[in-house]
This record gives C-alpha cells, sequence and structure tokens, in this order.
C-alpha cells in the first residue's frame, strides 16, 4: 500500500512538473486576512517593502468567499479614492507576460473605467477595469472586464461578454501574453472557465514598467475617484501565463472543496449516529 502511494506520489509530482503549475512566478499576494488596522501583508515571499496600506476608508469585512477570514471593503466616495497602495518594485519586473487574479464581490453598481488592480501612470503600466457592458446599463450584474496596456486611452482590450459580481463573490484572473489576452471566471460553486472566446481590441505586445504605485481599488493614472464599491480578496499577480487549471488550483484554496465538506459531513453524521447508539445501550 505504501509502496502504491509512493508511485502516486511521484507520478503526480512529474504531472505537475510538466504542466503550468510551476510556470508562473508569484510576485505579490495580498491575502487581506488581517481583519483590522491599516496595513495589508505581501505574502509572496519577498518582504515587507511591497506591503499594502489602506487608504481613505479602506476597511475589512468577514464576508469572504470562503466564509473565514477577511477582505477588503472599499466605497466609492465624493472625495479621495478608497483603495489599497504599494511599491510596484516587484511588478514592474513585468515585462511580456502577467497573470491577475482575484476574488470580486460588488455591493453598488459600479463606474465604467473603475479599477481593481492598477499601476498604469500614463503611458507606462497596466489595470484591470470594469467598463460598461456591451447591451444595457453598467450594473452589479452587467459589465465588462478590460485590461489596458502602457495607456488608460485607446490600448485596452476588453471581454465579448458581460459578467455579474452583484452581491455574489466571483473569481475573475485575466492573462497577458505578449499582446493576447485572456479571461477566466468563476465562483465559489463553478470552476474556472473562459469568459469568452474572443475579445475586443489590441494591445502592446510589453509592459513598460510604471513609474507609479500599485494600487487596489483604484489607479494611480488619475486624481479621479476610480473605486468601485464591494469587496475584493486575495489579490494574486504573476509573472508568466497561468491556464485553467493553474487558476483553478488558485480558485480552490479559497473555498471549501466538495469533498472536504462532504467528508466532513460524513464524519458529523457518524459521530451523531454513535452518540444515538450509545445513549439507547445505556
Amino acid at each position: 500500500m505504501k509502496s502504491f502511494q509512493f508511485r502516486t506520489a511521484i507520478a503526480f509530482l512529474a504531472l505537475c512538473a510538466s504542466s503550468s503549475l510551476f510556470a508562473q512566478t508569484l510576485l505579490v499576494h495580498y491575502t487581506f486576512d488581517e481583519g483590522s488596522g491599516s496595513t495589508t501583508a505581501d505574502s509572496s515571499g519577498y518582504g515587507s517593502a511591497t506591503n499594502g496600506s489602506l487608504a481613505g476608508t479602506a476597511s475589512w469585512t468577514t464576508d469572504t468567499p470562503g466564509g473565514t477570514g477577511s477582505a477588503l471593503s472599499i466605497t466609492k466616495g465624493t472625495g479621495d479614492a478608497n483603495l489599497v497602495d504599494a511599491a510596484a518594485t516587484k511588478v514592474n519586473t513585468i515585462t511580456d507576460t502577467f497573470t491577475i487574479s482575484l476574488w470580486l464581490n460588488l455591493q453598488a453598481a459600479p463606474t465604467s473605467g473603475d479599477r481593481l488592480v492598477s499601476t498604469l501612470t500614463g503611458n507606462n503600466g497596466f489595470d484591470l477595469s470594469l467598463l460598461a457592458p456591451s447591451s444595457g446599463t453598467i450594473s452589479a450584474s452587467n459589465f465588462r472586464l478590460a485590461v489596458f496596456v502602457n495607456t488608460t486611452g485607446g490600448n485596452a482590450v476588453s471581454a465579448n461578454l458581460n459578467y455579474s459580481a452583484d452581491d455574489q463573490w466571483g473569481f475573475i484572473a485575466v492573462t497577458f501574453d505578449k499582446g493576447k489576452v485572456t479571461f477566466y471566471t468563476g465562483n465559489t460553486d463553478e470552476s474556472v472557465a473562459l469568459l469568452a472566446n474572443s475579445v475586443n481590441g489590441t494591445l502592446p505586445t510589453s509592459v513598460t514598467a510604471s513609474t507609479g504605485s500599485l494600487q487596489i481599488g483604484n489607479t494611480p493614472a488619475t486624481i479621479n475617484n476610480r473605486t468601485p464599491t464591494g469587496y475584493i480578496d486575495d489579490v494574486r499577480i504573476y509573472s508568466g501565463v497561468a491556464d485553467a487549471t493553474f487558476l483553478e488550483h488558485v480558485r480552490l484554496s479559497n473555498v471549501p472543496e466538495p469533498a472536504t465538506a462532504a467528508v466532513l459531513a460524513g464524519a458529523l453524521v457518524l459521530v451523531a449516529a454513535a452518540l444515538a447508539h450509545r445513549r439507547r445501550t445505556r
């Protein structure tokens, strides 16, 4: 039995090594599990230099994809934007490939141009934005995802399908591969899948290093308020291009797996049955 388990483990590791599981380098990772204070740690392992600071009225919520820990809570205001601000030191090493993943839960209709993640400062950097839908009025249940590179104007690519994160947690990921953009989505119950088979727009083939900071929930490109009202959790930025298998692994790291839930439920049933049997035999 142990020999079989060992061979299985070796086979699994070989499969992982040949897959995209190790094709990316984690640059920054914000879990937002602090739950209090004005600082969120970068969990990528590169040290505290890229820790984030909560600005404006940015705060915490216990509403999370997995039901434990905490998440970032931001609200669109009439004055300064509410966001997390961090040094762009690591993400500025990105040249022609990157992957962004995060969880989003909108609590109000966004404004077209609201930012989720951004390092844009004019003609350099990149961001992940929310845009008006291809049809209908923009709302928490009807918007497009878009990526901008090296400009806040023309160089943008958006998904052909609209998306919803209306008072529910949605998993969002985007990859950039020398100008090619791919959008993925999932949620707490559904696995990661392509959001759209085609996209609108074109992008440069490489990213120019930003002269600004990394912002979550806004952008350094403008003094205008680009904060969507809602919750954001588990923001990760990688160099390299992830695929759906890798991103599913990321998604599952934030939600209880059905198999685990079933085992726990089964264990509770067995414990209840044992207690009932014990009472009957007394």
